[in-house]
């Protein structure tokens, strides 16, 4: 097990995607928990926002991750930790990812944490 500031690492990748692809990804954890999420990027043109933004959104039992404008070949990170979701006990579920823009791929390494009092 790893812990990173109280939080718990229930899943962790690396993961090159070609541009226009989504990633889905679900992680099981505790007797009959899982977590499911979907990422997407997308870079806005020219003359709308140019900074990097992540929106959230979720249906059902998935999340949806759409990374904007994250097209830096040195990464962009989210910072913290970002809470997304509440476990069966009610503990909070947290992404925490950095994002990398190649020329016709992104890369995002990411990692999905359970607990913490993160807001």
């Amino acid at each position: 097990m790893i812990t990173v500031g109280g939080r718990k690492i229930i899943g962790s990748d690396n993961i090159i995607v070609p541009n226009g692809e989504e990633v889905v990804v679900t992680y099981k954890f505790d007797e009959a928990d899982d977590v499911c999420i979907s990422i997407v990027f997308d870079d806005l043109p020219d003359d709308e926002e140019k900074n990097p933004y992540l929106e959230v959104s979720g249906h059902l039992n998935k999340s949806a991750f759409k990374f904007r404008n994250f097209n830096s070949a040195t990464g962009h990170s989210l910072g913290k930790p970002m809470v997304f979701a509440e476990s069966d006990a009610g503990e909070n579920i947290s992404l925490h990812a950095t994002v990398y823009k190649y020329k016709q791929s992104h890369r995002i390494a990411f990692q999905i944490m359970l607990g913490g009092d993160d807001e």
